[in-house]
């Protein structure tokens, strides 16, 4: 499948190592992002500790949180990581979002992207994506070369969040510098696509009209919103949260 792939990564992380190289058939230089060996075994054994020591808190100690299902979300959430099936899937549909004719209006439109996935090598540890040569967001000189300064990132970045968050509810879970790329022809590109949220239409409704209440300084409009939200609890006294 490939000439060849080093020994040295590109990039590495607790889940996963990425490592840049070439396909036999094309000579198309390609990321391979994979999967540590025995992850699945030792994520499995992490969370059976993690939940008997859940366990023992949520017995001992009086809290408010259900500390148990914390940690079930959050093996949960590594596990859906793990698949890169889902990552394809996740990678996909931000490319369909974001290209040209897909709609997200001017701004964004052909100017956000993800790498193009390679379905017949990928697998369920393994992804193989198109190598996207770019320059990191604090390289300000590669940056300028491709005809954008510090402000436009910024407002194309927050457009961007806020076009995921509040229009189409599927989000980039971890969009830090380090998953952030500006290619050559100046588009924004999104790597690493292993934590992703879906945002529903009612809390992204209650976000909105949350805005609009702070905004405005309607307090009690906002302690509704923050209700739905779950950042205060269904019992909360409404008039004093709001005085």
């Amino acid at each position: 499948f490939f000439e060849r792939i080093p020994e040295t990564p590109v990039a590495a992380a607790s889940l996963a190592q990425v490592y840049r190289a070439r396909t036999v058939d094309g000579g198309l230089d390609v990321a391979v992002k994979l999967q540590r060996p025995g992850l699945a075994e030792s994520v499995a054994l992490d969370a059976t500790i993690l939940r008997l020591i859940a366990r023992i808190v949520r017995r001992f100690v009086r809290l408010r949180s259900d500390v148990v299902g914390i940690v079930d979300e959050l093996i949960g959430r590594i596990f859906d990581e793990m698949d890169y099936r889902r990552e394809a899937d996740s990678i996909r549909r931000f490319r369909d979002v974001y290209r040209v004719g897909g709609g997200a209006g001017s701004g964004l439109e052909g100017l956000v992207r993800a790498p193009a996935v390679l379905d017949e090598l990928s697998t369920r540890a393994v992804l193989v994506m198109e190598w996207i040569d770019g320059a990191r967001l604090t390289d300000v000189d590669a940056v300028a070369a491709a005809g954008l300064t510090p402000s436009d990132l910024l407002e194309r970045g927050v457009r961007c969040s806020l076009h995921q968050l509040l229009e189409t509810g599927f989000m980039h879970s971890d969009p830090h510098p380090g998953n952030l790329l500006v290619a050559p022809d100046g588009s924004l590109v999104y790597l690493d696509f292993g934590m992703v949220v879906e945002v529903s239409p009612g809390t992204r409704r209650a976000m909105i009209r949350g805005l609009v209440g702070f905004v405005n300084r309607d307090a009690n409009s906002l302690v509704g919103d923050l209700r739905t939200l779950d950042f205060l609890p269904l019992d909360v006294d409404h008039a004093a949260a709001g005085a």
